[in-house]
């Protein structure tokens, strides 16, 4: 497994480590699941967003897993770059990039 670019969390408070997601998983056809959670960013290199979802698609058994899991991982990783970028003074941090 790839692991995630370092990231320059030094810029945010401590109470703004903790990332909101908000998700919407296509279970079928006819079911989409929303979820909300929180995303710790001081645990960044004990989960990978990629691992996360490829763990939830096999929980859910989702059709088309590999496509649906891509788009959750991109929604994801959007989301915690968007945060940052809001939270932070100098939003230029990296963060690993997002799958093609």
């Amino acid at each position: 497994p790839s692991r995630p670019a370092p990231v320059n969390l030094q810029k945010l408070a401590f109470e703004r480590k903790t990332v909101p997601i908000e998700l919407e998983i296509r279970v079928s056809p006819d079911l989409v699941v929303r979820d909300r959670f929180d995303w710790d960013l001081n645990e960044l290199h004990s989960l990978s967003p990629a691992d996360f979802c490829r763990g939830l698609g096999n929980l859910l058994q989702i059709p088309e897993k590999e496509e649906e899991i891509k788009r959750m991982t991109n929604s994801i990783l959007d989301q915690i770059i968007m945060f940052i970028e809001k939270n932070t003074f100098f939003p230029r941090v990296r963060f690993c990039k997002r799958e093609e």
